[in-house]
């Protein structure tokens, strides 16, 4: 095959594909975007008369395809029907510009005069190119120095006598994107788009360092991390507009990127309370970027060896001292940092008390106290005593112990333990008072004895023996079951229906001034019983009815049930015991003679309730 075939194929191929790319529907503007400004003059920038079809489609030119074009751009391009000729000319087909009659969006559509499209030459600006159709914007055609919009049929009479391209229908870089910034580790690099022909572009961004692409790395900005360390960084910004063909430009490549520097906005701190005993620590500060970190505390600006951690706890020999710390911050592809906190002064440490002295020994005339020494969270080296009698202190009473006097009598004792340690300040403790000294405690010569019946209404009488010391004042409190009785406070107490089947005891007190309370052993009686009272009936039975058999019903107040044993009686005759159980019992007399009998019924009980007794008359035939 020939060289000439085989171009001429390749050129039929390439005409195929431009025309199938042409055959794409797209829109390129579609609406009245002529400035007004433009409309109200004679003659337009471009040096075209305004309103007509020249001067709107070299507005186009010049704002979407971002051609300087006017009407003496290399030729004179003059009239419409004239358009076709300066395209063609030598010096503007240097430009690529061409000319045919395959539509393209943003081509100039071009009628001969005297073409059935237009009598005079006409141009305008391709929209939209389909199948089967272009749709067009022009001026000046339809309506006077007016916008319009057409489409028109292939197969049309007026279709355009030809179609003009500008090497605006690409977009063209006209100055390379550039990167600002400084490429350095931690710095963020922004990218500049450029110049480009055609306006209402997109714009997308692909940053590479050492020329290579950088994964994810899309945006307008790129921050600098340790991965690129001298390397070079560049960025492709790629230009796209619907119905155009993406175009592509590269910047310069900046200088090798440099180790980063920290930032650090706000200094070390020293926190918590700078005194002997205590741990202070230091917060880092606010660094830019994160990093890691180092400690080194010193003394009087001198290293303390070993205290390179977050905290540092000054002992007594630092009493005074300045302490301050360095901190160095790291990270990887940036240049270390030092950064020192304002220092501290360290002043005398607080002793903290675990646990107060403790008053130990019977707190009576003649007796010994002594005080348990105070706990601190340090062992003091000293610690010094006074004793106190309610707040005043004891003269010469500055031991640990001291012995009760006629002075203290009445009063209450504390202990102040004052702790002292080297750097500390002293430590002051107090004990919990004690109760008033006293003479000693009030006694009773015998136990408390109570005297009474146990019986509803009686009056019990507590009996107390003499106490020492004699003039001692006597409290009484009754007791039901061992629970204080409300208002039974006196030295006898009355029974009650509530005290029955409980124990009633009475508990005294006695007391004196400057002695302790005395108290006896609660005295206890019996359980008080009730009075019951007794209802009997007689059954007569029998063919003769002579057979007799007592029925009875016990009742007591506050008693549920009555439990005992009953009798019968008639003169030197008794016939029983039987059995009461749940108040209720039955005593059978037999047979009597007839007759008129007078029967007497016992009963005693067996719980809460006394003898109860009734009697009955019964005739028998």
């Amino acid at each position: 095959m020939s060289r000439a075939v085989l171009a001429a194929i390749l050129g039929l191929l390439a005409t195929v594909l431009i025309t199938v790319q042409a055959q794409q529907a797209h829109a390129a503007v579609i609406g009245d975007d002529y400035p007004a400004s433009v409309a109200k003059k004679n003659v337009d920038p471009w040096r075209f008369y305004s309103g007509e079809c020249t001067s709107f489609v070299a507005w186009r030119i010049n704002h979407q395809l971002g051609v300087d074009f006017n009407d003496f751009w290399l030729v004179h391009w003059g009239n419409a029907s004239n358009w076709k000729h300066a395209a063609q000319s030598s010096a503007v087909k240097a430009t690529g510009v061409s000319v045919d009659h395959t539509p393209n969006v943003g081509a100039i559509a071009w009628w001969a005069a005297g073409s059935a499209g237009s009598s005079s030459g006409h141009v305008a600006w391709v929209a939209v190119v389909n199948d089967s159709s272009i749709t067009i914007e022009e001026y000046n055609y339809l309506h006077h120095h007016k916008y319009d919009v057409r489409t028109i049929d292939r197969g049309d009479r007026r279709w355009p006598t030809g179609f003009i391209h500008f090497p605006g229908n690409v977009i063209v870089n006209r100055s390379v994107p550039k990167v600002i910034g400084t490429a350095q580790v931690g710095q963020t690099l922004q990218a500049t788009t450029g110049l480009w022909t055609v306006s209402g572009k997109t714009f997308s961004y692909q940053w590479l360092a050492g020329g290579q692409p950088i994964a994810g790395a899309t945006r307008n900005t790129f921050l600098v991390t340790p991965d690129y360390l001298g390397k070079t960084i560049t960025v492709r910004v790629t230009a796209s507009k619907k119905g155009y063909p993406s175009a592509q430009a590269t910047s310069d490549q900046t200088a090798a990127v440099a180790v980063g520097s920290f930032t650090n906005s706000t200094p070390p701190t020293i926190v918590g309370m700078p005194r002997v005993g205590a741990s202070i620590g230091v917060q880092p500060g606010s660094w830019s970027p994160a990093a890691s970190y180092s400690y080194q505390w010193f003394v009087n600006h001198k290293r303390v060896d070993g205290a390179t951690t977050t905290s540092f706890a000054p002992d007594a020999s630092k009493l005074g001292a300045e302490i301050n710390v360095r901190v160095i911050a790291t990270a990887t592809g940036y240049h270390k940092k030092k950064a020192w906190a304002t220092p501290v002064t360290i002043a005398r440490g607080q002793m903290r008390m675990v646990s107060r002295p403790v008053v130990t020994g019977a707190v009576r005339l003649g007796q010994t106290l002594s005080a348990q020494p105070p706990r601190f969270n340090i062992s003091p080296t000293r610690i010094r005593y006074q004793w106190y009698a309610e707040g005043v202190p004891v003269t010469r009473a500055t031991g640990r112990s001291i012995v009760l006097k006629q002075a203290q009598i009445g009063k209450k004792i504390t202990v102040l333990a004052t702790a002292a340690a080297p750097g500390y300040r002293n430590a002051p403790a107090r004990s919990v008072p004690t109760a008033a000294v006293t003479r000693g405690t009030v006694t009773f010569a015998q136990k408390v004895r109570v005297s009474g019946m146990r019986k509803v209404g009686k009056v019990l009488t507590a009996h107390v023996p003499s106490t020492s010391p004699s003039w001692a004042r006597l409290h009484y409190q009754w007791l039901r079951n061992g629970k204080a009785i409300a208002d039974a406070t006196g030295r006898t107490y009355r029974t009650v229906d509530a005290d029955i089947a409980h124990h009633i005891s009475v508990r005294v007190t006695a007391t004196a001034t400057s002695w302790l309370p005395g108290h006896t052993a609660v005295a206890r009686t019996g359980v008080i019983r009730s009075k019951p009272v007794v209802t009997a009936t007689a059954v007569v039975s029998g063919t003769k009815h002579r057979y007799v058999t007592v029925k009875l019903l016990v009742d007591a107040p506050h008693v549920r049930y009555e439990h005992g044993a009953a009798t019968v009686s008639e003169g030197s005759h008794e016939w029983g015991p039987g059995d009461v159980f749940h108040s209720r019992g039955t005593v059978v007399v037999g047979t009597l003679a007839p007759g008129r009998h007078h029967l007497v019924i016992q009963f005693t009980g067996a719980g809460a309730t006394l003898y109860g007794r009734t009697e009955l008359d019964v005739t028998t035939r």
